[in-house]
């Protein structure tokens, strides 16, 4: 009797873990997206935040029908995809031409065609700083360094910037050499070097530290797209228009 029990049991306890893992997980977006409106007052949670959760979320519905008089609230810029939170972040001007997830999944860095590079709190989905403008140029490409704590962008002058999360809207350093746009940008695992590589044809490699230029690679015969180094860090792949890859 025992043994036919036992198998039943462990089922049972097995799928109330499973749904209590799909409820913090639920409960933890809720938390995220709503913070603001949370932090003012506890009955926040109720009057402003419930009606924007999903409504498939397991919070909605273990909490809604307790509420009484909320808002009906149609969502369209959050969504449920394989059963993991969907954000929208809006705020670019241009079109988006790279993204970047810092180390730690923490922060993402956008570089758009309006000529900012933007750096959003991932779990709020709010902007931590002002907008990173390297003037009017259009920016390609983005990277955050392995430390977390700088971004480099591509721009369509060629112009190389870096730049201090959370410190300063001002670049710390301009790179020059590129004299075409830069399609690709990328630090090494290590975060010792920094590569970029450009429509003129080359890729050149930096010095994360000191911002000086290292070399140039210069073994292709048309624009270069595709960049990225090795887990050692003693490789660099490139990948051009010239239908060649090169290491």
């Amino acid at each position: 009797m025992m043994t036919m029990l036992h198998p039943v049991a462990h089922s049972s306890t097995q799928v109330r873990a499973e749904e209590l893992g799909r409820f913090l997980r639920d409960a933890n977006s809720f938390v995220a997206s709503s913070q603001e409106a949370i932090s003012r007052s506890a009955p926040h949670i109720y009057l402003s935040a419930t009606p924007f959760a999903d409504k498939n979320s397991l919070v909605y519905k273990e909490f809604a029908p307790l509420c009484t008089c909320l808002v009906d609230v149609d969502l369209i810029d959050v969504a449920h995809h394989a059963g993991r939170h969907v954000m929208t972040l809006t705020g670019h001007d241009g079109a988006v031409n790279s993204a970047a997830y810092s180390p730690d999944g923490h922060l993402l860095a956008s570089a758009s065609a309006d000529g900012t590079v933007r750096i959003w709190d991932i779990r709020t989905g709010e902007e931590i700083m002002p907008p990173l403008r390297s003037g009017d140029d259009a920016v390609w490409s983005v990277a955050i360094a392995p430390d977390g704590g700088s971004v480099v962008s591509g721009t369509e002058s060629g112009v190389v910037y870096i730049w201090r999360i959370a410190s300063s809207h001002v670049a710390v350093q301009q790179l020059h050499g590129h004299s075409a746009a830069v399609s690709s940008v990328v630090y090494s695992p290590s975060g010792f070097h920094l590569a970029s590589a450009s429509l003129d044809n080359t890729v050149r490699l930096w010095s994360a530290e000191t911002h000086q230029q290292l070399s140039v690679l210069s073994g292709h015969t048309n624009k270069v797209y595709a960049l990225a180094f090795s887990p050692d860090s003693r490789a660099v792949v490139t990948g051009s228009e010239d239908h060649t890859i090169q290491l």
